[in-house]
C-alpha cells in the first residue's frame, strides 16, 4: 500500500483505534461472561443455604420418619433408597447403614446432614458372631425383619425429648428384633440404655451383644465407660498406588479357572475382564469374557461378572494372575501413578501378548 493510500486509510492511529475497539469489545464480553457467572454462582449459594437451613430445622425437630423421608428426597433416593440394617438418630442428622454392593458381611455408611446425603465408610457388618456360618448371610431384609424394624422406628416416631441426645437401631437378623439404643444426660456426659424390640411387640432385655458405635460425630460427651467402641472398618485403598494389592484382593473373587485378559487400576477403581466359561443370560452359551467393577474397599459391583462376546482391548488369549502379577513386578517402579492398565492394545504390544502400561501421577 503506497504513502497515499495509507493516510487515506487514516494511517497508524485509525489501525491504533480499531485495536483498541476491539480490545474492548473482548473485555467487555469477559466482564459480561464472568458476571453471568457471578450471579449464577450467587443463586446457587443462595438455593443451598436455603435448603440447608431447611434440612437443619428438620433434622432438629422432626420425627424420625420424616427425617428419613427427606433424606430419600431429590437425589438421596439413589443412595438412601433402600432400608438401613443400623443407623444412628442426633439432632445432627442420621448415619445410617446399608448393603451396598454383593458383600453381606459389611454395610456401607450414608450420611445424611443438612447438606444432603452422601456415602461414608464402610464397617464390618456388627452381630456377625451371633449369625450362624453354615447359612449365607442375606443382604436383603427379611419380612419379619422389616417388621421389626418399623416397629422400632416407630418407638422414635415422636418429637425430641429434651433429655434425649440420640438413638441408635441395630437390626439383629438372627432372630429378627431390633436393638434400640437411647443416648441421655448432659451432666457428667451420656449415658446409654439399651433393649431389644421384637417383632411380637414385646421388649426383651438384650443379652451382652455386639454393638458399636454408630453415630460417626458424636455431638456430645460421653460419662466414664460408657463409649462404645468404634465399629471396625473396611480399608479404603488407592489402587493404582497400590497395584499389587489390588491384585491380592481380585485372587479371591476370580472364578475357577478364569484367565486375566484386561485390568485397570485407578485411584478408587479397579475394573478387570477375565476370559473363560462366563455364565450368560437367557439360557445362552456361555460368554468368552466377562467383566467385573470394584470399589476403593475391594468389593464387586454385581454377585455375577458380566458377560461379554469381545474383550475389546483385552487379551484373546488370558494369562493366569500370577503370570500377571509376575510381568507387573517386572515393570513396577517406586512412585506415585495416575492409572496402570494391562492390556493387549496395539499402542503398547503387539496385539497378541499382554503388557502394563503405566501412567505416573
Amino acid at each position: 500500500m503506497g504513502d497515499r493510500q495509507w493516510r487515506k486509510f487514516g494511517g497508524p492511529l485509525w489501525f491504533a483505534l480499531l485495536a483498541l475497539l476491539l480490545v474492548g469489545v473482548f473485555a467487555r464480553a469477559i466482564q459480561l461472561q464472568n458476571s453471568e457467572e457471578s450471579n449464577r454462582y450467587a443463586l446457587e449459594s443462595e438455593e443451598l443455604a436455603r435448603r440447608q437451613a431447611e434440612g437443619a430445622v428438620v433434622l432438629a425437630s422432626a420425627r424420625l420418619q420424616e427425617v428419613l423421608d427427606y433424606c430419600r428426597s431429590g437425589d438421596g433416593w439413589l443412595i438412601l433408597y433402600q432400608q438401613p440394617f443400623a443407623l444412628a438418630w442426633t439432632r445432627n442428622g442420621v448415619d445410617a447403614y446399608v448393603f451396598d454392593g454383593p458383600d453381606s458381611r459389611s454395610l456401607r455408611q450414608v450420611r445424611c446432614t443438612a447438606s444432603g446425603p452422601q456415602f461414608g465408610s464402610r464397617i464390618v457388618r456388627p452381630l456377625l458372631a451371633s449369625l450362624p456360618l453354615e447359612e449365607p448371610l442375606a443382604s436383603v431384609p427379611s419380612d419379619t425383619d422389616i417388621a421389626a424394624w418399623s416397629l422400632a422406628v416407630g418407638y422414635s416416631d415422636s418429637p425430641w425429648e429434651s433429655d434425649l441426645l440420640a438413638v441408635e437401631l441395630l437390626l439383629d437378623s438372627s432372630d429378627s428384633s431390633v436393638l434400640r439404643r437411647e443416648w441421655r444426660g448432659l451432666e457428667g456426659g451420656a449415658r446409654s440404655t439399651l433393649r431389644r424390640v421384637a417383632v411380637d411387640g414385646l421388649d426383651r432385655a438384650p443379652s451382652r451383644v455386639d454393638f458399636p458405635l454408630l453415630i460417626a460425630e458424636p455431638p456430645f460427651p460421653f460419662a466414664d465407660g460408657q463409649r462404645p467402641p468404634s465399629p471396625t472398618e473396611i480399608r479404603v485403598h488407592n489402587w493404582a498406588n497400590e497395584p499389587l494389592a489390588a491384585l491380592d484382593a481380585l485372587l479371591p473373587q476370580l472364578p475357577e479357572s478364569a484367565l486375566i485378559s484386561e485390568i485397570t487400576l485407578r485411584d478408587e477403581v479397579m475394573e478387570v475382564t477375565i476370559t473363560g466359561r462366563v455364565p450368560n443370560f437367557d439360557g445362552k452359551p456361555p460368554a468368552p469374557f466377562g467383566r467385573m467393577i470394584f470399589d476403593a474397599f475391594g468389593v464387586p459391583s454385581s454377585s455375577l461378572w458380566y458377560p461379554y462376546e469381545t474383550g475389546g482391548f483385552g487379551c484373546d488369549v488370558g494369562r493366569s494372575l500370577q503370570d500377571v502379577r509376575s510381568e507387573l513386578e517386572s515393570v513396577l517402579r517406586p512412585g506415585r501413578h495416575s492409572s496402570l492398565w494391562y492390556s493387549c492394545s496395539t499402542a503398547y504390544s503387539d496385539g497378541r501378548r499382554g503388557v502394563w502400561h503405566i501412567s505416573p501421577d
